[in-house]
């Protein structure tokens, strides 16, 4: 499998969310209902395969935090 590095997923999908499935991205869109609309359009079924994620824009300073339950 190819790797793919985020630096060049965030110059060309950056904002927005998309699907792959391993490293070839299948599709791209500004909102996950209109990326899902995308993948239907294209007679590709959401599978256990593919992978759906936001790509933050290049230059973005993102903090993340995340709760744990005590």
């Amino acid at each position: 499998m190819k790797k793919i590095a985020y630096s060049q997923l965030q110059k060309k999908y950056g904002g927005r969310f998309i699907a792959r499935q391993g490293s070839r991205v299948l599709a791209w869109a500004p909102t996950v209902k209109s990326l899902l609309r995308t993948l239907n359009a294209k007679g590709i079924a959401y599978t256990d395969k593919i992978t759906i994620g936001f790509v933050d824009p290049r230059g973005a300073i993102c903090v993340y935090r995340i709760f744990l339950p005590l």
